[in-house]
């Protein structure tokens, strides 16, 4: 999407315009609050993944807009009787999942033309990225099958109240409003779904019937449902808040924005927090649902020839060469004793465990959502002692106070490696976020007396920032001030300072947890981990998110723009990285260390030799980075190579095979197409 374009709600999803090509570095964040969003559903519906009723004949069902895919997974297993078709701009979909579900990558503003029909369409939260929705219900209409039915469920712009609590000079309507004025103005207004009755009546179908929910915004309400209701609805506007409001919000006037700066944006939304917190505001999301049966005309269907679909991710999981081995070194937890993982599902995260269960060690695996990380449970190296019992997942947020409290319970070590915090340029909301995210689980496992050994990822910019020609010295106690001289330097907070805000904001949150440790004096064996740039052998699409992966795709598909800035890292292959993160867990002779885990430093020639080599029939771009620069670094804590070698019994696994990995499965999963 090029700037002078027409906004829609996915630009804003990842605050930059690679979000619709589910290539945002962020986009992550916004996946687990979709997931976050699915669960305030459920609770609004009882628990059931539909408001009205189902068609009485139905075998296959269509979920435009399907996001992450939770919706379409949970149909799928509720009806297996029912083929499910998911159809999102993104692929961000899980890659295990039942049978009778698939996904594809399509827009669903082009004409819709699958080989067969439909007998359930179902939409949710498509209000804002819909311009001509005239259109859809006739695609809907079209595509459906005698007796089929529709529905939609949807938010509608501004926020409401039944009594005088919210006011309109309140920030937070002020807020709604604005963006209700932006997207109207823009053709994708956010309040579509007070359209919907009539425009399906329009389209052909009848007893088109509606019913109305309401999400409170804070805890206000007294029944214990909408209370429940009201914190979750709370939470997931709160998570959304920057992300729909600061690239609209700084977009000039004549591009359809409103030409604040983002440092005004800041100011003001720090005012919409605090009414969204405000219990005496009794405001209120209105939630619509529209729902219809279908009128057949007798003429029957015309659908456009079969093609065939540009992605489909119903793949069978990429299946690492992990044979399982017990090894006889001693460690400082008991063999079969259990261990947290945080983040179990995530790109690092998925090879610890693995890595864990192989050294024989049970795993206690968190993640936000159960549903997108059946793929874990399910994969042939892991799958054993799910079925053994010596393999969970449970569900906990390290941005909320107590959520590890059960967790933690009966663990000898902790693995915390989800840590990721609020994404702002503002250091003044990133940096408490951060330390919150790190402390919430230390406060957790504080109050087990279990607990004995605590890794925390952190990385090698705590220390320094990668710079050719640098030869200076990497200590255990080198922490990145200039970093974060930069990340708290005065205002404004534009959008070009976030990655630097949020590393920064890294090292104060690594520093909090040895002071916290310390403070408590807490009986812990501490250490943290420091990789540069974690490369290979992804297990699942959403993997993808990660940014060093992202930009080998960047350089696959020749788009160097984005290299420019950090042509030279150190790389570590990810089987590497959690071979360490696991010896820092159990090793009883690493205690206190800051560990970096740096295999090598290589430079963009250096991957574009790999993929030239690697792929003789591909046209690459020429070498672009000057002088072939390499890192020079002293590091004075080298003693990851010295635990890869007594855990794994091997060196570093090379550059090459970071890379081809990465791109082998990009290629399978369709992300290069």
């Amino acid at each position: 999407m090029s700037q002078d374009e027409p906004l829609t709600v996915d630009e804003n999803v990842a605050w930059d315009d690679t979000a619709k090509d589910g290539h945002s570095a962020l986009s992550d964040i916004e996946n687990e609050r979709l997931d976050l969003q699915h669960h305030l559903f459920l609770l609004t519906l009882d628990e059931k993944l539909h408001a009205a009723p189902l068609p009485k004949n139905l075998k296959r069902a269509f979920d435009a807009g399907c996001g992450t895919g939770i919706w379409t997974i949970e149909f799928a297993d509720e009806h297996p009787e029912c083929e499910v078709i998911g159809v999102d701009l993104s692929p961000i979909q899980p890659s295990v999942i039942p049978p009778n579900a698939s996904f594809f990558v399509d827009d669903l503003e082009e004409p819709w033309d699958y080989s067969e029909k439909f007998d359930y369409v179902f939409a949710r939260f498509l209000t804002g990225s819909i311009r001509d929705w005239p259109e859809f219900f006739q695609q809907s209409y079209k595509n459906l099958n005698p007796g089929g039915r529709i529905e939609m469920i949807d938010i509608i712009y501004p926020l409401a109240s039944d009594d005088d609590s919210l006011t309109k000079d309140s920030a937070v309507y002020k807020w709604s409003e604005l963006l209700l004025d932006i997207f109207t103005k823009n053709k994708a207004p956010m309040n579509s779904a007070l359209t919907y009755k009539d425009q399906l009546e329009q389209a052909g179908f009848v007893d088109v019937n509606t019913v109305k929910y309401k999400w409170p915004l804070s805890r206000w309400p007294e029944d214990p449902k909408h209370k429940r209701i009201g914190l979750w609805a709370q939470q997931n506007t709160l998570d959304a808040l920057a992300a729909l409001s600061l690239a609209v919000f700084t977009r000039p006037l004549w591009q359809g924005g409103l030409g604040w700066t983002v440092d005004k944006v800041e100011v003001f939304l720090a005012e919409v927090r605090k009414d969204i917190k405000n219990v005496n505001i009794h405001s209120y999301w209105p939630i619509l649902s529209t729902s219809s049966g279908f009128r057949f005309s007798g003429a029957g269907i015309l659908l456009q020839p079969e093609r065939s679909p540009p992605y489909h991710i119903q793949f069978a999981v990429r299946i690492s060469d992990l044979n399982f081995s017990m090894s006889n070194l001693p460690t400082a937890i008991p063999r079969g004793s259990w261990v947290l993982v945080t983040g179990a599902n995530g790109y690092t995260g998925s090879h610890v465990v693995i890595e864990l269960l192989k050294q024989g060690f049970n795993v206690r695996g968190t993640v936000r959502d159960l549903n997108y990380s059946e793929w874990l449970l399910k994969h042939p190296s892991v799958r054993p002692f799910v079925e053994q019992k010596r393999m969970e997942l449970v569900i906990a947020v390290s941005s909320k106070p107590g959520d590890f409290d059960e967790a933690v319970k009966g663990v000898s070590a902790v693995i915390h490696l989800a840590n990721i915090a609020e994404m702002s340029p503002d250091p003044t909301v990133a940096f408490p976020s951060a330390i919150e995210v790190a402390l919430n689980v230390c406060r957790s496992a504080a109050k087990e007396s279990s607990v004995q050994r605590f890794v925390l990822a952190s990385g090698i910019w705590t220390s320094v920032w990668p710079k050719p020609g640098d030869d200076s010295v990497v200590a255990q106690d080198t922490w990145n001030e200039d970093l974060v001289k930069v990340a708290k330097a005065p205002p404004p907070y534009e959008l070009s300072r976030m990655l630097a805000v949020y590393l920064a904001a890294r090292v104060d949150a690594e520093k909090a947890l040895w002071k916290f440790v310390e403070d408590e004096k807490l009986p812990w064996v501490v250490n943290s981990i420091l990789p540069c740039w974690t490369l290979g052998d992804p297990l699942d699409a959403r993997h993808y998110v990660t940014m060093p992966l992202q930009l080998l795709q960047q350089l696959y598909l020749g788009k160097t723009e984005a290299l420019l800035e950090n042509t030279t890292v150190y790389y570590a292959h990810v089987s590497d990285v959690a071979v360490i993160y696991t010896a820092a867990a159990v090793d009883p002779d690493v205690k206190g260390q800051r560990i970096p885990v740096l295999a090598k430093s290589f430079n963009w020639n250096d991957a574009l030799a790999i993929l030239r080599e690697s792929y003789p029939d591909e046209d690459f771009e020429d070498d672009f980075v000057p002088g072939n620069p390499v890192l020079s670094y002293k590091i004075e804590n080298n003693i990851a190579l010295g635990l890869l070698q007594k855990w794994a019994g091997r060196e570093w696994i090379g550059l090459k095979e970071g890379v081809t990995e990465v791109i082998d499965y990009s290629q399978k999963i369709g992300n290069l197409d």
